[in-house]
């Protein structure tokens, strides 16, 4: 049985394995340790926000969490982490994720969200595909720090 629900912390390790798995295959590669995917993910649980969750059989198989913001008009949501398993994805499930995400925005007075990805990815492609946009007054800016 399908169930889309709110992420609560206990759902925390479940979230790690399967963050872990995700972005540390193609076309990520990223080596996240179990540690430090913990503390990434443990950061944006503590923050205030939706934290979306897929089950199917009491199995989590995909979610997308980030926090709210406030702006001048309504607040803004920033997507930080969403993720389907990898044996799951091009079944709809990341679209079921993100539009029950959206709904429960809408419903919270959100009247944004914004989110970084790679460019020219498959993750670009997907959320095209679900009405986001590359939006051409913005640009993310970073700085390399050195010792």
């Amino acid at each position: 049985m399908e169930n889309i629900r709110e992420l609560k912390i206990t759902d925390l390790d479940e979230c790690v394995d399967l963050f872990i798995s995700v972005f540390n295959s193609e076309p990520w590669n990223d080596g996240w340790t179990v540690e430090k995917a913990n503390k990434r993910l443990q950061n944006i649980f503590q923050n205030s926000g939706f934290y979306g969750g897929y089950w199917k059989y009491d199995i989590l198989i995909g979610f997308a969490c980030g926090n709210k913001e406030q702006w001048t008009d309504l607040e803004h949501f920033n997507l930080i982490e969403c993720c389907v398993d990898n044996e799951k994805q091009n079944m709809g499930i990341g679209t079921k994720v993100i539009s029950k995400l959206e709904q429960e925005l809408l419903g919270q007075n959100c009247s944004r969200i914004y989110l970084l990805t790679m460019r020219s990815s498959l993750a670009e492609t997907f959320y095209k595909k679900n009405g986001y946009y590359v939006n051409e007054r913005m640009i993310m800016m970073g700085k390399k720090l050195s010792r």
